[in-house]
């Protein structure tokens, strides 16, 4: 089951004010950024629009989103799931991106007087390594949610889900921040995981063009809209080889 969240809500609209004003969001219409999908050989497309979500205090490449700035995203993530009604026991961040974003809805989670484990992965070589002992504590039939920053084509999640569904846990739900729509909600659907993004990319793009025009312009926004164009001609052309 997907859970798409529609219109500039006010939690929308209070996201993409935090990503603007924090310089998580920067945008080149003419050179465009490298993204995951490049670096894995799955796009030669260049992104004109990037958005940082990392932590001031990550170990390898601090990013500009303070811990209040993560709690805040941990409050719209708890708000929202629970809106929706998705049910888990434990959460599972994809790492490392999905490290503070999971540990702010645990913060929120324990505020609501809920005590919700994180069952944590370490990354070897191109690998990823389950840590069994919190699925051992709970159970095989504990629902896990997979959370991340953001989610793109999103094969970055099918590791983490084969992994927790290999030990007998139930995985039906992934939570991200930003959605930057390139398939990646027909990717998780095909493998019966649902999205809940709390924001696509096109959304927070066209609240930058309307509120943030020194940020997003409007050649800016066009190349934006050419490139999720050319990111569906590509996944057609892989479709049908």
């Amino acid at each position: 089951m997907n859970h798409p969240v529609e219109g500039f809500s006010d939690q929308q609209l209070q996201l993409a004010r935090l990503l603007y004003k924090s310089g998580a969001v920067q945008a080149d219409a003419k050179n465009g950024f490298i993204t995951r999908a490049n670096r894995v050989g799955e796009s030669d497309l260049l992104s004109p629009l990037y958005v940082n979500l990392r932590d001031e205090e990550h170990r390898r490449k601090p990013g500009p989103l303070s811990m209040q700035g993560f709690d805040l995203i941990g409050s719209m993530l708890y708000d929202t799931l629970m809106r929706l009604g998705v049910a888990y026991d434990v959460i599972a961040p994809v790492p490392d991106a999905g490290h503070a974003i999971a540990r702010a809805l645990q913060r929120r989670l324990t505020l609501a007087g809920k005590n919700t484990p994180l069952v944590h992965f370490e990354k070897k070589g191109e690998d990823i390594v389950l840590d069994e002992a919190v699925i051992g504590r709970l159970g095989s039939k504990a629902r896990v949610l997979v959370l991340d920053d953001v989610i793109s084509a999103g094969g970055s999640k099918l590791p983490v889900i084969r992994s927790l569904r290999e030990v007998g846990v139930l995985v039906n739900d992934c939570a991200v921040c930003l959605d930057r729509e390139e398939g990646g909600i027909s990717l998780l659907k095909h493998h019966d995981v649902g999205l809940t993004a709390l924001l696509s990319l096109t959304k927070l793009a066209e609240i930058g063009r309307q509120h943030y025009p020194e940020i997003v312009t409007e050649e800016a926004y066009a190349a934006h809209l050419r490139y999720l164009e050319g990111v569906t001609q590509e996944r057609q052309v892989l479709h049908l080889r």
